[in-house]
C-alpha cells in the first residue's frame, strides 16, 4: 500500500482513533478510582464518632491531596 494513498491515510486515522479511545478509557477508569477513594474519605469524615477521628481522616485526605505523587497523577499544580 502506498504511504500516501487514501487507504493508508484512513488506516492511520483509524489507528489514531483506536489509540485515543483506549487512552480515554484508561483515564476514565483512573478518575473513577480516585473518586471512589475521595468518597471513602468523605464518608469516614461524615460518620466519624468524634472530632478527633474526623480530624485524623481530614489530615489523611490533606496529605494525599498535597503529596507530589497525587499532583503528578491529577495534573494539579
Amino acid at each position: 500500500m502506498d504511504k500516501n494513498s487514501p487507504a493508508a491515510e484512513l488506516e492511520r486515522f483509524l489507528n489514531f482513533v483506536d489509540a485515543c479511545s483506549q487512552e480515554y478509557k484508561n483515564a476514565y477508569d483512573k478518575v473513577n478510582e480516585e473518586d471512589r477513594r475521595v468518597q471513602d474519605f468523605l464518608h469516614q469524615m461524615e460518620f466519624a464518632k468524634d472530632q478527633a477521628e474526623r480530624n485524623r481522616v481530614a489530615t489523611k485526605l490533606q496529605k494525599r491531596w498535597c503529596s507530589s505523587s497525587w499532583r503528578r497523577k491529577t495534573g494539579e499544580p
